[in-house]
């Protein structure tokens, strides 16, 4: 595996521990919305394919996430059994499979996911690089506009009224970090220097010790519709990607390595599992920290993601990972 696959894996690694982190009891876990998820998309955006069989990546997408869907369910009946019934069963497994705001936790990902890499194969098609750029641009601040006037301020408010199929409202969001991702892949060696490690935490530290510390609060969450900054909404996500791919990129010490690119390599399975796993626990033990959450939540989904890479038939179905073709998890593991 060549360096920049490597690295792309560690910063996979600790952006899912992130992703982790931000569902915990963890103080700081708003931090973490700044930048997860436009990070998964702009590094989706870098590992762009030509010629995607996007009726195979239907299936590779969608098996693994209906299963993990019943996976889900099953799990919130465990800790509300009060809650079980055939009428719920539908009603839950109905918002998993309309996606957006109506999924619990990081559903909404993976539609939206494969959503934005068939609008953007299918400009990249029909239009010349010139109009992409100007109809993403345009995109990105007219989803501003709406977010700004729309959405409310409080994130509890935004009910089902503001509830998109699929969470199409996002797409131009997720489009603009995609393509951030494509077209500055080629100067990534630059970002991902020393200098840019310095730099970037230089400058992660004064956007902390601003929102910390002094009256200046900033907020993004892409599955809720809330963006509201246009500018603030790249100097953020753009700040922290490049200092996590940096840092990956300079990161000497080999059990680390090995470790984040594990977890980097299979987040896919940590990302759907994760929360179902930390909501048990915390039933169980209230108590139980960030740090408990944290071990537990990655302890299992990677348990659970050894068993399954032991047989073929529990990689199909929960990693969408079909003979001989390209499977969901690609789209997480840069293993290939």
């Amino acid at each position: 595996m060549n360096k920049r696959i490597t690295y792309l894996d560690l910063a996979k690694g600790i952006l899912i521990i992130t992703v982790v982190l931000s569902h915990s009891p963890f103080k700081f876990a708003p931090y973490m919305y700044w930048f997860h998820m436009p990070a998964f998309f702009i590094i989706s955006g870098i590992l762009h394919k030509q010629n995607i069989d996007f009726k195979i990546q239907l299936l590779n997408f969608y098996i693994p996430y209906i299963i993990f869907s019943v996976i889900d369910i099953m799990f919130d009946f465990i800790i509300s059994p009060n809650s079980i019934s055939l009428y719920n069963f539908i009603l839950y497994f109905s918002r998993h499979i309309y996606s957006g705001k109506a999924a619990w936790g990081v559903f909404w990902f993976i539609p939206i996911l494969f959503l934005t890499r068939f609008v953007f194969t299918k400009m990249q098609r029909y239009l010349k690089t010139i109009y992409i750029i100007l109809f993403i641009f345009l995109g990105y601040l007219l989803a501003h506009v709406y977010s700004i006037n729309t959405i409310p301020d409080t994130i509890t408010l935004i009910d089902e009224k503001y509830w998109f199929f699929l969470g199409i409202d996002v797409l131009p969001i997720c489009l603009s970090y995609y393509a951030i991702g494509f077209y500055s892949k080629n100067i990534l060696k630059y970002l991902s220097s020393v200098y840019s490690l310095v730099i970037c935490s230089l400058s992660a530290i004064i956007l902390l010790y601003l929102n910390i510390e002094k009256d200046f609060y900033y907020y993004l969450n892409i599955k809720e519709s809330f963006f509201k900054h246009p500018i603030l909404d790249l100097i953020y996500p753009l700040t922290f990607t490049i200092l996590i791919l940096s840092f990956s990129n300079n990161m000497k010490n080999k059990t680390i390595i090995k470790f984040l690119s594990y977890c980097g390599k299979n987040s896919l399975i940590i990302m759907y599992l994760h929360k179902p796993v930390g909501n048990l626990l915390l039933s169980i033990f209230p108590s139980t920290s960030w740090v408990g959450f944290t071990l537990v939540s990655l302890s299992v989904s990677l348990l659970f993601n050894f068993l399954v890479d032991k047989y073929k038939l529990l990689s199909i179905l929960f990693k969408g990972s079909l003979p001989n073709k390209a499977s969901a998890n690609e789209y997480f593991s840069l293993s290939n």
